[in-house]
């Protein structure tokens, strides 16, 4: 099994910062088939501690009501990120001293993104509303 690199997250969010959104979800689903990214979002949920891990699905399900609106996927990655950050701070019981670099805080966004990936991937209607494509037809 490959070792997982540790991520430097203020560069990675140096690096998106002026990208929306929605074209790292287009990122993930060009590089990753539908497959692919359900066992990426499973493998980077075991990342998590326990008592996280069990609440990541009803976490997923809350940030999906973000998925309707079209200004969300307009977004740069960095207030989307800050977003899922403060939503997950409400949702999860989060050590008050977690840093704003964490590997936590990293791998709860990468599981969101991933699970939206995972559905655009599936679903033609989702790509269309966000305005992203899988491939050359969409």
């Amino acid at each position: 099994m490959n070792e997982l690199t540790p991520i430097d997250l203020e560069e990675f969010l140096e690096q998106v910062k002026s990208r929306q959104y929605k074209d790292l979800i287009q990122h993930h689903i060009k590089r990753q088939n539908t497959l692919n990214l359900r066992q990426a979002s499973v493998g980077t949920t075991s990342l998590l501690p326990e008592p996280l891990q069990a609440k990541v699905v009803d976490f997923i399900d809350h940030m999906n009501s973000y998925a309707y609106d079209l200004d969300f996927w307009a977004l740069n990655c960095v207030d989307v990120f800050s977003l899922i950050v403060d939503e997950a701070s409400e949702f999860f019981p989060l050590p008050k001293d977690l840093k704003r670099n964490s590997e936590v805080l990293f791998n709860i966004f990468q599981i969101i993104t991933l699970s939206y990936a995972y559905s655009a991937s599936s679903r033609r209607k989702m790509r269309k509303f966000i305005g992203i494509k899988k491939g050359l037809l969409g």
